[in-house]
């Protein structure tokens, strides 16, 4: 493998993490938009938020900001759009619909030594991508690891996930 195949595959795996795990990628969303704001008006609030969020206002600009939006106080989350207050019944369909696991990923890679991970996984992934450790010297075309090196190096890191499970699993049934 080359050096972009050897990057393409480290960053198809993070993909794979965000893209079929939410509360990663809703993790991963927040951690950025604390950093710069990346949500921009796309944040979702649990709808127990919604009084003290709202206190500043009088009921006719709630009124107004509600009208014509498919709100409903029976969902778990809502939202401010450009078009008032939205709500939604899930907080990961919100963010993906805005930003896809692409734009977030990139993100992550180019924000790595700024934003704080809960996923172990994710985070040695996209820190390997931000430091572009792919076992090649890329100036001088060397490989400095082998491709069974890399690709175990690789796959240790989701071997650590399943260890971090079961340790949970252990404590929590106290074997």
């Amino acid at each position: 493998m080359n050096f972009e195949e050897r990057r393409q595959y480290v960053y198809d795996n993070a993909h794979y993490i965000l893209e079929n795990d939410e509360e990663a990628f809703i993790t991963a969303c927040e951690e950025l938009d604390n950093w710069d704001g990346f949500l921009g008006d796309d944040r979702v609030y649990n709808m127990e938020d919604f009084d003290e969020l709202m206190s500043e206002k009088s009921p006719l600009e709630i009124a107004q900001e509600i009208e014509g939006n498919n709100f409903s106080t029976n969902d778990d989350y809502f939202q401010f759009t450009i078009y008032g207050v939205e709500s939604t019944d899930d907080k990961y369909d919100a963010y993906s619909s805005n930003h896809s696991v692409d734009d977030v990923l990139d993100e992550l890679i180019d924000k790595y030594s700024y934003v704080t991970f809960y996923n172990a996984s994710l985070d040695d992934l996209v820190e390997i991508l931000a430091e572009e450790d792919f076992g090649i010297d890329e100036e001088d075309e060397e490989e400095i690891e082998t491709d069974k090196d890399f690709m175990e190096r690789i796959d240790a890191i989701w071997y650590k996930k399943g260890e971090q499970l079961f340790a949970l699993f252990v404590w929590w049934f106290n074997i």
